[in-house]
């Protein structure tokens, strides 16, 4: 309230991992990222980590992102780009642990991030 001389309390706008699929910013997904491996929330951090490759090949303009989309609509925009084969396994990957109601142990999501960060780090030295 300016009249009273009173600044008007801003709140900061707080993300739930649901709401990624309309806003995917990265500093979030990184925040989202570090508190799911604290938690040892393996299934989630896959799941994080997939956004952060969808978001990257929205990035590089190799896939035009969509709420409504399929992982294979994806996969279809990719077909003929260099990315592809890759971006396929760590498709599977994480349909295997998100939809496949596997559990994920911190052993093997050593693994799956390697496959990841591999793939991100890719993504983000190619032009």
């Amino acid at each position: 309230n300016i009249a009273l001389g009173k600044k008007k309390k801003t709140e900061e706008k707080k993300f739930t991992v649901d709401e990624f699929d309309d806003h995917i910013p990265e500093s979030e997904l990184d925040r989202f990222l570090r508190e799911a491996l604290l938690q040892k929330d393996y299934k989630l951090a896959v799941r994080i980590y997939y956004l952060m490759a969808i978001k990257e090949l929205s990035v590089k303009k190799l896939i035009s992102w969509r709420k409504e989309k399929t992982n294979f609509d994806y996969l279809t925009e990719l077909r003929e780009a260099d990315s592809y084969r890759e971006f396929r396994e760590v498709t599977q990957i994480f349909e295997r642990v998100w939809y496949g109601e596997r559990s994920i142990d911190e052993h093997h999501f050593g693994n799956v991030s390697t496959r990841f960060k591999n793939f991100l780090a890719a993504l983000k030295t190619s032009s």
